[in-house]
């Protein structure tokens, strides 16, 4: 009877499997860097060339926004190097509103009135 070793086998599947892990793990990468740059041209007009690091944290709560359907909101914000309570307090801001909405619609109504030259 022979005896054939079966750890041999064993090994490389082990090793094979890992490395299919760590390819899916960097094609994941992959496209949430596409996505998020393909939403930064779609939202805010910039190009596709942009540099995520030097949007502004309010353009990046803006994409986080975007892409929370598909990725992990602690995956988007590693990605875009935010921090966890900037987001939340840009995600607030937003939601508020802008405070001087009315007055600035009287100014620019009595501007309006005043044939557009008033000032």
């Amino acid at each position: 009877m022979k005896h054939t070793n079966q750890s041999q086998p064993e090994r490389e599947r082990e090793e094979l499997e890992s490395q299919l892990a760590s390819l899916r793990l960097e094609v994941r990468q992959l496209r949430l860097e596409q996505d998020l740059l393909n939403k930064a041209n779609e939202l805010l007009k910039k190009g596709l060339g942009v540099d995520l690091q030097l949007l502004s944290n309010r353009e990046k709560t803006l994409l986080i926004d975007a892409l929370t359907e598909h990725y992990g909101l602690p995956e988007l914000l590693a990605q875009l190097s935010l921090a966890r309570s900037s987001y939340f307090y840009h995600r607030a801001r937003m939601a508020v509103g802008d405070k001087y909405l009315s007055v600035r619609q009287s100014i620019t109504d009595i501007f309006e009135s005043n044939h557009r030259c008033y000032g």
